[in-house]
C-alpha cells in the first residue's frame, strides 16, 4: 500500500539521469558493484523523498552492454530480491530498442511499465517493442512528453499556467 518503500536502481549506464534528477552525485553507483563488487548497501542514497531510495548508475563505463549482460547481474537481482524484500525494486533501463542489454534486464523483473514518447514512435515501433519482451510482464504503458492543442489546454485548465499557454497560441 501507501506505506511501501521503494528502491530505484539506475540501470541506464549509457545516459543515466536519475542522480541528476534528484540532485545527487553520480560518480559512484551500480557500475562499482558490477565491476568491483562494491556492496549494494553502500551504494544506496536517499532521494529526499521519504519512501524512495536510489542506487545511481555511477560513472559511465567503457562496456555498458557487457556489464549488464554478465552473470553478475543475475546475482545482483537475486540479492536485491532477498535483501530488500520489504520494498518495491524499480529498475530504470535504457530505451528498449536502443540498447541490447535492456531485453536482458527485462527477463529478471516481475513487471514492466513501458514509457513511450507521445507521438514519437508510432504504432509499428510500439508493436515491435511489445513483441521483443514477455507480454505477460507488461503491467502498463505511460505516455510522456504529451503535447496538447490550445483547445485541449483550455479544456484541461492548462491555460491558467501562463508559460504553457504561450507556446500553444
Amino acid at each position: 500500500g501507501l506505506e511501501q518503500h521503494a528502491l530505484m536502481v539506475d540501470c541506464d549506464l549509457r545516459r543515466s539521469s536519475l542522480a541528476s534528477l534528484f540532485n545527487l552525485p553520480r560518480d559512484v553507483g551500480l557500475v562499482d558493484h558490477l565491476r568491483d563488487d562494491v556492496d549494494l548497501g553502500r551504494l544506496i542514497v536517499k532521494t529526499g523523498m521519504s519512501k524512495l531510495s536510489l542506487i545511481p548508475s555511477g560513472a559511465k563505463p567503457m562496456n555498458p552492454a557487457e556489464l549488464l549482460g554478465s552473470a553478475r547481474v543475475s546475482k545482483m537481482f537475486e540479492e536485491l530480491d532477498s535483501r530488500y524484500d520489504d520494498r518495491f525494486i524499480i529498475i530504470d533501463t535504457p530505451p528498449m530498442l536502443a540498447a541490447s542489454e535492456t531485453p536482458v534486464l527485462a527477463k529478471h523483473v516481475d513487471g514492466i511499465i513501458l514509457v513511450v514518447r507521445w507521438g514519437g514512435g508510432g504504432r509499428d515501433q510500439l508493436k515491435k517493442l511489445v513483441e521483443s519482451i514477455d507480454h505477460d510482464k507488461i503491467i502498463g504503458v505511460v505516455f510522456n512528453a504529451f503535447e496538447t492543442s490550445m483547445i485541449g489546454a483550455k479544456l484541461s485548465g492548462y491555460h491558467e499556467y501562463g508559460q504553457y499557454a504561450e507556446s500553444y497560441e
